[in-house]
């Protein structure tokens, strides 16, 4: 369908009013998929991703290493790390050469949990399935450029 008649618009002030419109209509598509992936989960997205930082890492990890690599620069690590932790999916004890800094470990539930939710993380890669692998690689170079500016 095309965008104006979604939005019930007769024009758009000018591309890059559309393109904004298209981007925000896409995100919520995809972050539909995100909910419906995480839907009756233990855990949400922002955990996962979390889960999932600190199972790739090769060692403990501390807050900072978390905050730098999560992608939504608006989390509150301290406050997700608290409810993992509450959850019993991580640990944290004193790092012994600096004690401002906490040492986060994944438990052998939060081992399972990230495993059993990484299982079934690929469904989300569906709002994807109409686009060539061609338009993906085009679309990944277009946001990245996006992103870098």
């Amino acid at each position: 369908m095309k965008l104006k008649k979604l939005l019930k618009v007769k024009a758009f002030r000018n591309k890059w009013e559309k393109l904004l419109f298209n981007f925000q209509l896409a995100n919520s598509n995809v972050n539909q998929h995100i909910r419906d992936c995480f839907r009756g989960s233990e855990v949400t997205y922002q955990q996962y991703l979390v889960l999932k930082i600190v199972f790739e890492a090769d060692d403990a990890v501390n807050n900072s290493y978390i905050k730098q690599r999560i992608l939504d620069r608006d989390s509150d690590v301290s406050r997700l790390l608290k409810r993992l932790l509450d959850m019993g999916l991580i640990r944290k004890s004193i790092n012994a050469s600096d004690k401002r800094h906490a040492e986060i470990r994944l438990t052998e539930k939060g081992v399972a949990t990230y495993e059993e939710i990484a299982a079934r993380i690929h469904t989300i890669d569906e709002v994807f399935f109409n686009l060539s692998s061609k338009e993906v690689k085009a679309l990944n170079m277009l946001l990245d450029k996006i992103r870098e500016n």
